[in-house]
């Protein structure tokens, strides 16, 4: 179909919109007792659009919460189902590539031979292909494999909701903007609503060729087809937002596809690339390198004054406006197809390996939003880092808080660890010029807003109505239980994030220090080294030889063995003994499962391994600690980290770790336990492999002086050797080998390109441990 005539075909006259009631009840009520399905589940992404459906390529049942065709947090396609003869199609096999299309194969059951009393199965196969590019395209490709004739009856039935996120994952609204009568005309319907954020959203689907019968909810087709013969059916879907439609790349799908393909490789040739002596590792590797192109969110900024920030300007202030375009990587799907401080900021430390300049955008993308006003409706204050930014009804009808929402307590500390950490790997001056006065505004958050109580802790309390109650990374609901299964009351103060505050401290005292503000970088040293003194006294667990996981308002410790003691190794605010110790008893059985560490022991009373946060095994949470145990020198308990996580992958779909999965012991001939509504792909799940990749083979850059240490490097048995290629430190590409002979790893250099780079192999123990 020619792009102008499916423009033409989306202009709706407001003559034509003819008002009508509600036709849909809230997807919490509809979804009542079914069955999550996450596991399940082919998902497509592309910017702020993403696809969830079933195996066979369907969104069934109809506005169900764990599938749809979603654009800018709204759902535009609730419903999507192929039918031939009246019935569902038998799946043969599906899969995804990269992230970029679906391909699934079905077969038609009760099809009709003419002349013929027999019901043949498997004759009639049907390819179904899935696409997004600026639209979403499902292609059918059918063939006949019969002797005879066959009659098909195929129907794609379908409908849109126009339902928020929010309301998807289960939140009840009670209240609804306009929606519209479906219009048809031609070969197209239209389905139309209009938001309580006054906003006008619509979906179009266009069919070619065109159905024999076309209805407000299904597309029929009555075909005949020959012996041999293949037919071709396409379904265009348009999501549409009024002043913020999506371009169509081409509106032939070949030319669709070859366009994203062609992007993605341009985009893997410059990013780093690994190959090893494991086949099996280097396609999990492959998977989540594509991940994190699906991920990507692209963005446009203004910038006043050469500083980025959010869209305020003094009174009588006449500054400079300069633009800034970039991608950010959005948290995951389905839930999380957005941008999360958090989130992103963990996603951009981990992939700093892959690609360093996800980690500057994302920087100089969160910078802009920086908080600046006391707004408790958004938990704002001035120098905070958001916590999640959405765009669909709910939240521009002032609903939801999420315009940002600033209800994170650790996202302003690790905006500061990542600005030191991209400048090590890029030695972006102009970036670190930019953005110093945004990290000076988040170092005063930590001083004069964070500390609640003046304890000299940084805790979270939720102002918010609509906000979350827990604000750590562990933010369900049961996340903070006491061992005898009571909530830690907030104001809360989480072992990992006072973890954050001191590496953010030092880190700052570096740079600042190293542009020359060196009363300022005294400050902030004094201010590290007496935090990690008053930790030490206040959380340390002597009868546990542990750190306790809270300090809950009346500075009771929450004491319970759980993994964010890890996330201390990583920060290093605490002592070498005490490093041991703590990794020690992460290693222990009650808490490594086999497959990973859980969030909390299963000695604990409040142990639930299929719960979110209490006994799960997050891969992210994982890397911290594995990057912090390389920090302290045990590279032993890493490998059994990695090789856990590296094999668990195997058994997931794709290759892919997924959000978190079910903290279940493993033994032997054992998979790991699905979590039912895991979120995969999930950015910080597939940064994994780049952290833990990072923290084996000990990569310490440092862009400034122009130098990459290669620290104790290890691989494990089940890799005999490892290349990474184009491998980015400044303005410098390295090509690194390591090779494993024994118990020994050995790193050679094969190729620098671009700036000189002086690379060194400290083997501070002789190799591996």
């Amino acid at each position: 179909m020619e792009r102008d005539t499916l423009e033409t075909a989306e202009q709706i006259s407001p003559q034509e919109l003819v008002p009508i009631p509600s036709p849909h009840v809230e997807p919490r009520l509809v979804n009542q007792g079914c069955e999550p399905r996450r596991v399940n589940a082919l998902t497509l992404l592309e910017g702020k659009t993403f696809l969830s459906t079933t195996l066979s390529g369907d969104i069934a049942p109809a506005a169900s919460t764990d599938v749809g065709l979603f654009h800018q947090d709204t759902r535009f396609l609730s419903y999507l189902e192929l039918r031939v003869n009246g019935h569902r199609t038998v799946v043969l096999s599906s899969s995804t590539h990269a992230n970029l299309i679906s391909q699934i194969e079905l077969t038609a059951t009760n099809v009709v031979v003419r002349e013929n009393f027999d019901s043949p199965d498997n004759t009639v196969h049907v390819r179904r292909e899935q696409l997004l590019s600026g639209c979403f395209l499902d292609r059918l490709s059918l063939e006949n494999f019969n002797l005879q004739p066959v009659d098909i009856q195929l129907e794609w039935l379908f409908d849109a909701d126009f339902a928020d996120v929010f309301q998807v994952r289960g939140m009840l609204r009670n209240h609804t903007g306009q929606y519209f009568k479906p219009i048809l005309r031609g070969s197209t319907v239209h389905f139309a609503y209009r938001g309580l954020d006054d906003a006008f959203r619509q979906t179009t689907l266009h069919f070619d060729p065109a159905p024999d019968d076309l209805t407000p909810s299904c597309a029929c087709y009555k075909l005949t087809l020959q012996p041999q013969e293949k037919r071709q059916l396409l379904l265009t879907v348009r999501p549409w937002v009024e002043g913020r439609s999506p371009v169509l790349v081409s509106p032939e799908f070949n030319r669709c596809l070859d366009a994203r393909r062609e992007a993605f490789h341009d985009w893997v040739r410059e990013a780093t690339s690994f190959e090893s002596s494991n086949e099996t590792f280097d396609q999990c590797m492959a998977s989540a390198v594509s991940d994190f192109y699906a991920l990507r969110v692209p963005f446009e900024l203004r910038e006043r004054g050469g500083e980025e920030h959010i869209q305020k300007v003094e009174a009588g202030a006449e500054l400079q406006q300069r633009s800034y375009s970039g991608e950010i990587i959005a948290a995951g799907i389905p839930w999380f197809a957005t941008i999360f401080g958090r989130d992103s900021l963990i996603a951009g430390y981990q992939s700093l390996l892959l690609q360093p300049n996800l980690a500057t955008q994302t920087l100089r993308f969160l910078a802009h939003y920086q908080g600046t006003e006391i707004n408790d409706w958004r938990d704002e204050q001035p120098g905070k880092i958001l916590h999640e930014l959405r765009e669909g009804e709910m939240t521009r009808a002032g609903e939801m808080p999420h315009s940002p929402y600033y209800g994170s307590v650790d996202s302003t500390p690790l905006f500061l660890i990542l600005l030191n950490e991209a400048y090590n790997w890029t030695g972006d001056e102009v970036l670190l010029h930019d953005l110093l006065p945004n990290a000076r505004r988040a170092l005063d958050w930590i001083h004069h807003y964070g500390d609640l109580d003046g304890d000299g802790f940084v805790e979270f309390l939720r102002r918010a109505p609509r906000g979350l109650a827990n604000q750590g990374w562990k933010d369900s609901w049961d996340a903070n239980l006491l061992r005898d299964g009571t909530l830690a009351e907030p104001p809360i103060a989480l072992c990992e994030v006072q973890g954050y505050c001191f590496d953010a401290l030092y880190r700052m005292a570096r740079l600042l220090r190293g542009h020359g503000e060196t009363a300022e970088a005294e400050k902030a040293r004094r201010a590290a080294a007496d935090l990690a003194h008053r930790f030490e006294h206040s959380f340390w667990m002597p009868d546990e030889n542990f750190y306790a996981m809270s300090l809950d308002r009346n500075k009771r410790q929450q004491q319970v063995i759980a993994s964010n003691a890890g996330h201390l190794l990583w920060s290093r605010i605490i002592p070498k003994d005490r490093a041991r110790l703590v990794a020690a008893r992460l290693m222990r059985s009650d808490m490594f499962s086999g497959w990973g560490l859980r969030t909390l022991s299963a000695d604990e009373s409040t142990f639930n391994p299929l719960s979110y946060h209490r006994g799960s095994v997050w891969p992210h949470d994982n890397s911290l600690t594995a990057m912090g145990l390389a920090f302290f020198e045990m590279k032993q308990p890493l490998l059994r980290i990695f090789t856990g996580l590296f094999q668990a992958a195997t058994h997931f779909r794709n290759l892919r770790l997924p959000e978190l999965f079910v903290g279940a012991q493993r033994r032997q001939f054992d998979e790991p336990v699905h979590y039912p509504v895991s979120c995969s792909p999930q950015a910080w799940a597939s940064g994994s492999l780049f952290l833990m990749l990072t923290a084996m083979l000990g990569i310490r850059p440092s862009a400034p002086r122009r130098e990459l240490r290669i620290v104790d490097p290890v691989l494990p048995e089940w890799l005999s050797w490892l290349r990474i290629r184009n491998l980015r430190v400044g303005r410098s590409r390295v090509t690194l080998e390591f090779s494993r002979r024994e118990t020994r790893t050995f790193c050679n250099v094969l190729d620098v390109q671009g700036d000189r780079l002086s690379v060194s192999v400290d083997f501070r123990k002789g190799g591996a441990e």
